[in-house]
């Protein structure tokens, strides 16, 4: 608010709308009385008596309706919208103050009607006439200092993305595109024009498109993640034809954002993947965290800081990044700050095995919900140091557990892993064990709701095969392979880190939760795929290379522990296991943290295989 006060803009438009506020009554009393003058002299001592009040109650309104914190060249619908409803705040407060409760002689009901209409009608076309002059005199007349080179350019998608893409390319005149045509397949579009720009012709004669207009950039505007093969389709004519091209991203990434040049960016693997849309009741989700205080373990990290984004679209009151490494949290609180400046947001370098600061973050911050993401995973590592697994994602979470319940917070959600499922590796085990002891605790907790949720690898988090094999494949390869029959479930991190939101916000008591990842992939396909996508100078030279499974690691990953104690949720991609207790639990992670001191990795594992009875552990 004080830097909008610095602002000149603003300034000149403030006192603008004085003018026309004054300007919008006099006339209110000349329509009137018809343009009869002398206007009665009871009513202009009654409309000189109430003016400064209704000016006073109009900049009001138009401040608590944020008028003065849109920027007017890109003055919507939204913004008229807003006008409108101040105005009516404002003429409903006026009428009850001087009809009802003051009732001033002589002031005529219909001059703050007129008032108001004309106050619709003069401040709303002031502020489109600002848009007009940005859009049409100031870009394209003398006022433009632009010498930006454009590139004719073909929008794929000619639905309400690409509409609004094209706006958007039209609104920012330093932008280097100039749109020539539209692409779509669906056939009622083809012929027709959009903002005058023609809809050319579909995806399989795009070869022909960028020939007849003579494009140079193709930007993909399919919002839906379930076009892969018209994704592929797309990449493959325009790196034959050496067309550069970009796409937005799905809306299973940007949500409920209004849409944003940029957002563009390269085309990826994952963009080729093809899973469907995930629908979201997101009212549901913004009633849960909305003007929430909420605490994320494990910020800094892919599916922390994936979470952070996404909760703060949801309007909580603040949000606590805990992290123990102080440059990713660093990065996550820069980007979070910039894009919602409106929200609290505090970083907190700590460790989650420290159970007196993380208490007192609890209770100074007040916070409501917990999401702990933080966790040793990668699975070789985890097997050559086993105390590690235990340190952090046993005791670590068991800390959390017990403050939470002792602080009475209102839910606390675990990040777990498809790898808890029958594990092979103390990683694995580690998180079973979470998910164990979070069952007990909320079987415990009247007050706390305790929930974890389990899924599958997450493309492009750290550590994944998706970043490997792009860094192979950039390198000349060989892409490595651990073994030509392995497999794994995929999921965006996008994708996940709304569906843990959504669960979080389910009605249910606690328990383990399961998100739907679809069939699980082939490593080796992907391998395969990625080298033929990207298109490389080394293509005829990369090879795939077998090495071998890594110690812990597993042929197949699995969802369910017993299918059979598996119920469905309200929502088609949450599923969720019938809870269980387990006795002699809290004795036996004791032992279990207690040997972890120790640093002997035999011990551990034998202490892993007393509280997880399938755990298999033949790598070490």
């Amino acid at each position: 608010m004080i830097n909008k006060f610095k602002h000149k803009d603003f300034w000149i438009i403030f006192f603008a709308d004085i003018v026309i506020f004054t300007f919008v009554f006099i006339i209110a009393n000349l329509i009137r009385f018809e343009f009869t003058l002398p206007i009665p002299l009871d009513n202009l001592k009654a409309s000189q008596y109430i003016f400064p009040y209704l000016l006073l109650i109009k900049l009001l309104s138009f401040f608590v309706f944020g008028i003065y914190s849109s920027m007017l060249r890109f003055y919507s619908i939204r913004e008229l919208l807003n006008i409108i409803k101040a105005s009516f705040l404002s003429f409903s407060i006026v009428s009850i103050l001087f009809f009802i409760i003051d009732r001033v002689d002589g002031l005529s009901k219909g001059i703050v009607f007129i008032d108001f209409l004309l106050t619709i009608i003069l401040i709303g076309g002031f502020r489109l006439f600002i848009r007009f002059y940005f859009e049409y005199f100031h870009k394209n007349g003398n006022f433009s200092h632009n010498n930006v080179t454009k590139k004719r350019t073909l929008i794929i998608g000619a639905g309400e993305a690409g509409d609004k893409l094209y706006r958007e390319i039209q609104k920012n005149s330093n932008l280097h595109y100039t749109v020539v045509g539209f692409i779509d397949d669906d056939k009622s579009k083809i012929g027709h024009r959009i903002h005058n720009i023609p809809v050319l012709s579909s995806i399989s004669k795009l070869d022909k498109a960028l020939e007849k207009t003579g494009a140079e950039a193709v930007i993909i505007a399919i919002p839906s993640v379930q076009d892969s093969n018209k994704i592929k389709k797309i990449v493959e004519i325009c790196k034959l034809n050496k067309i550069k091209f970009k796409i937005l991203p799905p809306t299973i990434d940007i949500l409920n954002d209004d849409l944003n040049i940029n957002l563009l960016r390269k085309v990826s693997y994952n963009d080729l993947l093809g899973r469907k849309e995930i629908k979201l009741d997101n009212d549901q989700i913004k009633q849960n965290f909305n003007d929430k205080n909420i605490l994320i373990t494990g910020a800094g990290g892919s599916i922390g800081s994936e979470l952070c984004k996404q909760l703060c679209k949801f309007n909580p009151h603040s949000i606590l990044l805990f992290d123990i490494a102080e440059t990713p949290l660093y990065h996550i609180d820069n980007f979070l700050k910039k894009n919602f400046p409106h929200i609290k947001v505090i970083p907190i370098v700590g460790d989650i095995k420290d159970k007196e600061h993380i208490t007192e973050i609890i209770k100074k911050f007040k916070a409501h919900i917990i999401f702990h993401a933080a966790a040793y995973k990668h699975v070789p590592m985890m097997e050559w140091q086993p105390w590690k697994a235990v340190e952090n994602n046993v005791l670590g979470t068991k800390i959390l557990l017990d403050v939470s319940a002792e602080l009475e917070i209102e839910n606390f959600i675990l990040v777990s892993t498809d790898k808890a499922v029958n594990p092979t590796s103390v990683m694995g085990a580690t998180k079973r064990i979470a998910e164990m002891m979070l069952q007990n605790k909320n079987s415990e907790s009247q007050k706390t709701k305790f929930m974890a949720v389990r899924f599958g690898n997450v493309l492009g988090s750290a550590g994944s095969v998706i970043p490997l094999f792009e860094k192979q494949i950039q390198e000349g390869g060989p892409v490595t392979v651990t073994h030509p029959d392995i497999e794994r479930y995929f999921m965006t991190i996008p994708e996940a880190c709304l569906l843990i939101l959504q669960t979080s916000s389910m009605d249910l008591r606690g328990g383990v939760f399961i998100l739907d990842m679809g069939k699980p992939i082939k490593i080796m396909d992907v391998a395969k795929e990625m080298i033929k996508f990207y298109f490389s100078p080394y293509k005829e030279e990369i090879k795939i290379k077998i090495v071998g499974l890594r110690e812990g690691e597993k042929l197949y990953e699995e969802l369910y522990i017993n299918e059979e104690n598996i119920e469905k949720t309200p929502h088609d991609k949450i599923m969720v296991e019938k809870p269980e207790t387990f006795r002699d639990l809290e004795t036996k992670v004791y032992d279990l943290i207690e040997s972890s001191k120790v640093k002997d990795g035999l011990v551990i594992r034998e202490k892993i295989k007393q509280i997880v009875s399938n755990f298999q552990y033949n790598s070490f």
